[in-house]
Formats: structure tokens, sequence, C-alpha cells
């Protein structure tokens, strides 16, 4: 590239032949940002294609590198799924088979106690029968609001009691409170209300003179024997409770399943540990020689987009050195002494025209008659 001497001359005293060259100055500047924004854009096309080439080489590491991993301990994979659906199976199926020897232990160990309550329930319901006495009499709910022992069935019954003579009464309130008229409102309010509470008084002393027993006792003799039903009820339910909290497993039958279990978990085990061995030896030893292979084979592409790139690298630079020194020189030359708007080719054009038709005989006579004669 030619280099222009820039020299400190003022463009206002120059004429045709420093209007010319600032005009070649200025077309070289433009052709010069031209090359530099095309060279630009070509730069931006090596950097991507470097990249997508370094994208290729990774992706393709990381694809080759799972399928071989996946090869590699592939058998043993295998066999460690097959395995463990195997071994669920068998856990499940020993878990039924103790499931039933658990309820069949149950049944056996508290038979006795069931059978005693079946017979004293039926000899309860004789007894109320032989005395005149309704079965329901013999019920819990009957005992708990005619005959309460206990905190907790006296707090019920006073609850009930409550209920059904407070509560319900009180019902009478808002089931009358649609009458308008205050004194039959009240009146109406009343009259239910006793009517309630008479209900469920007769209700109450009915039920009550079910049991005919005020003379000989049957109920509370009755009392004794369902307490012989309720300790039975407590013996079995702790019974129950150590069966199902019982650790040992010999009594029912199991050592099929657990020979099995015991196989499978070998199996499990022994696949695992050679899976690991297999997959160290991988990592350690083909896993370099892979992804060595696999660079290797891309190099060639990628040391040739790295050339690419560095060409377009430099030469970018050596256009931007030379548009940075027309710049400096435009600047030294013209814009230091001229306006924007007369640092243009088209202007220059019409300032050399104005001098070579005799109207000014420099650049700055040239644009006064430019200005003048608008």
């Amino acid at each position: 590239m030619e280099n222009v001497e820039n020299k400190e001359v003022d463009i206002n005293s120059g004429g045709v032949e420093e209007l010319k060259a600032m005009i070649a100055d200025l077309t070289e500047r433009d052709d010069l940002k031209n090359r530099l924004s095309a060279c630009k854009d070509k730069l931006k096309q090596a950097e991507d294609l470097l990249e997508k080439k370094k994208e290729s080489l990774d992706k393709e590491q990381a694809n080759r590198v799972k399928e071989e991993t996946i090869a590699a301990t592939k058998q043993e994979d295998l066999i460690i799924t097959e395995t463990e659906k195997k071994l669920k199976d068998v856990i499940s199926r020993r878990n039924k088979a103790k499931n039933v020897g658990v309820k069949n232990r149950i049944k056996a160990e508290t038979k006795e106690k069931v059978d005693l309550n079946k017979e004293i329930g039926r000899n309860i319901r004789l007894k109320l029968n032989e005395c005149g006495i309704p079965g329901f009499c013999g019920s819990t709910w009957y005992y708990t609001m005619y005959y309460p022992q206990g905190g907790l069935q006296w707090f019920i019954k006073i609850l009930v009691m409550a209920l059904m003579f407070v509560g319900l009464p009180l019902l009478s309130i808002p089931m009358c409170s649609g009458l308008k008229i205050t004194f039959v409102r009240v009146l109406v309010t009343i009259l239910v209300g006793l009517a309630l509470l008479i209900i469920m008084a007769a209700v109450y002393f009915t039920l009550r003179l079910a049991a005919k027993d005020h003379d000989n006792g049957v109920m509370e003799q009755m009392r004794a024997e369902r307490d012989k039903i309720k300790d039975n009820k407590r013996d079995i339910k702790e019974t129950i409770k150590s069966i199902k909290n019982d650790k040992d497993d010999s009594l029912y039958g199991l050592g099929e399943y657990d020979e099995k279990i015991n196989e499978y978990q070998r199996i499990i085990a022994t696949n695992k540990e050679t899976r690991t061995e297999k997959y160290n030896a991988f990592m350690e030893v083909r896993k370099p020689e892979l992804l060595a292979e696999i660079s290797n084979a891309y190099a060639p592409s990628i040391e040739s987009a790295k050339a690419e790139l560095t060409k377009c690298q430099e030469e970018y630079r050596e256009l931007q050195e030379s548009f940075d020194k027309k710049k400096t020189l435009i600047y030294d030359k013209y814009e230091k002494y001229l306006q924007n708007k007369y640092i243009d080719v088209a202007v220059a054009n019409e300032l050399i025209q104005i001098i070579q038709e005799g109207n000014a005989v420099n650049v700055n006579t040239a644009i006064t008659w430019k200005e003048q004669n608008k």
C-alpha cells in the first residue's frame, strides 16, 4: 500500500491538484472501510467455523465415551437389572407368605380367648332372655347410660343427657324464629321445648325400665361377665401386638424364600463388583485412548480452521492499521482546515469545477463563491 506523506499545509490555499489529492485520500479511506467491514464478517465466519469444529469434537467425544462406557459394562448391567427384578418378586412373595403365617399364628394363639368371649356373649344373651330383659340392655351403650362405671362412662353419660334434656329442647328457639308475633313465638317456643323435653324423658325412662332387674341384680352380674370379655379382648390385643413385633421369622417356613434372596443378593453384589472393575479400567485406559483417537481425527480440520482464523486476524489487523493511518492523514490535511461538509468527494468535484471555470483561484475562494451562488 502506497504511503502518502502527511504535510502540514492548509488546504484552503491549494487548488485543483490538492482537491484531487483529497478525493484520492477520501476514496482510499472509503475503500479501506469497506474492505475492513468485509474482513470483519470473514473473521466472524472463521471464528464461528472453528467454534463449530471444536463443538463437534466435544460432542463426538462425549457420545463415543457414553457408548463405549455402556458397552463396557453392558453384560453386568443386564444381569443386575434382571436379578433385581427377581429379587423384588421373591421379596414380595416372601412378605405375602409371612403375612399369611402371622395371620394363622394370631388365629391359633388367640383362638381360646376368642371362643371364650363368644361363649360368654351367648351366656349373657341367654341370661337376659331368661329374665325377660331385651338383648340391647346388654350392650355397651346401655351400660354407659344406665349403669356407668369409671370416669369415661360418666363423662359420656353426662354429655348425652345434656344434649337430650338441654340441647334438643333449645332447638325450639330457631325452629320457631320464623313466627312474626312475639307472644305467639314465645308461647310456641316454650311448648315445643317442653314437648321435646317430655319426649326425651319418655325415651330415657322407657329404656331404663326395659331392664327389670331392680331387685335381683342380673345386670350387675352380667357386668362382671362383660368385664371378662373386656379383659380377654385386652389380652388378645397384646398377643396380636407381640406376634407382629416378633422378629423371628423361623416359625413361618420362609427358608426357601430366604435362600433365593441370598442367592440373588450374591449375584448382584458380584456383578456390581465386576462392573466397577470394568468401569474403572475403561476410565483409566480406554477413555484417554479414545479421546486421543477422536482428537487426532479432528486435528487437521481444526488446525485448518485455526490457520484460516489467524490469516483473517492478520488481514484485519493490517487493514485496521491502514484505515487508522488514513483517518489520521485526512484529519491532519483536511479536517483541521475545512468544515466536514466540504470533506466530500462530490463537493470537492464541484470546487474543482469552480476553479477550472475561472470563478476562483484556490479552495478558499471556491468555497466562498459556492456559498455566495447557492
